[in-house]
């Protein structure tokens, strides 16, 4: 197995994760057994074509996953738990590499990055019995991994990308804003190398939502908005992490940490008020 991401989610009282596989046909889903006090790989993993990204996400209580296929050809699949294995429920034609789920004023969407369609995000609403086309974001070169955030009553949309512009290479992150019915253009940052973003939206002081953006060619930087008071996202901090290839958040307590893994390290940084 070649994992390139993993994501937890929970059925019942169940504690199970699934990894993105790259090499082989099936991403394994772990469950976490009380008893042996271990996760067990289970034998219901949902099939997969060189997967780098995929999301557990809920429709009406009901468990479900969404698995982008990079492979040529290869659909970007929704799977649903049936109470007692995942069930292909829906194929939508687009080979992709991420995938993110997220909802906006009570709707679910579902944006495909990285597609074999051109440099376009394409965003899908469900409409109570699929996900259908609902927006295409053009972001000019091609996009990397997406993010969905928000801050009080302001959401937010947020696309890595990279390329080259009459032969000269960009690197930029586009930040989208709800207006109501649609993503709009906001604000454009420029990144180096960026391939990898993640955010977290935090009650810590303020509602605030915070954005890591982690550059190949430069310490990885946090942005961060305040809602109901911010015009842009503005510049928090580098942070002093050689070769990070990844980052997250997570709350414990009353505290936001950051947890950010390089070539030999995992580091954890803890948020303070300012």
């Amino acid at each position: 197995m070649n994992a390139r991401n993993w994501a937890p989610f929970k059925i019942g009282n169940d504690q199970y994760f699934v990894v993105a596989n790259y090499i082989g046909e099936t991403c394994p889903i772990f469950r976490y057994d009380r008893n042996e006090d271990k996760f067990k790989n289970q034998s219901m993993g949902v099939e997969c074509k060189e997967t780098v990204d995929l999301k557990p996400f809920k429709l009406n209580g009901v468990q479900h996953i969404v698995v982008a296929n990079h492979e040529d050809g290869q659909p970007v699949v929704v799977w649903m738990w049936n109470g007692k294995r995942f069930t292909k429920r829906q194929e939508i034609n687009i080979t992709a590499t991420y995938v993110e789920v997220f909802d906006v004023n009570g709707n679910t969407f579902l944006a495909i990055s990285g597609s074999n369609q051109g440099p376009y995000v394409f965003l899908h609403k469900w409409n109570g019995k699929k996900f259908s086309l609902s927006q295409r974001l053009f972001t000019g070169v091609r996009p990397y991994e997406i993010a969905a955030l928000d801050a009080g009553q302001d959401e937010f949309f947020c696309i890595a990308t990279m390329g080259t512009v009459q032969g000269v290479r960009t690197s930029i992150l586009l930040l989208m804003k709800w207006n109501g019915n649609e993503f709009v253009s906001f604000q454009n940052i420029t990144s180096y190398g960026a391939r990898r973003i993640t955010a977290i939206s935090s009650l810590m002081g303020k509602q605030t939502a915070y954005l890591a953006v982690i550059n190949y060619f430069k310490k990885p930087e946090i942005y961060y908005w305040v809602g109901g008071s911010s015009s842009q996202f503005e510049k928090l901090q580098e942070i002093d992490a050689k070769s990070a290839r990844d980052v997250c958040f997570f709350e414990m307590g009353q505290n936001v940490y950051m947890l950010m893994a390089s070539r030999k390290h995992i580091e954890i940084f803890r948020g303070e008020k300012v």
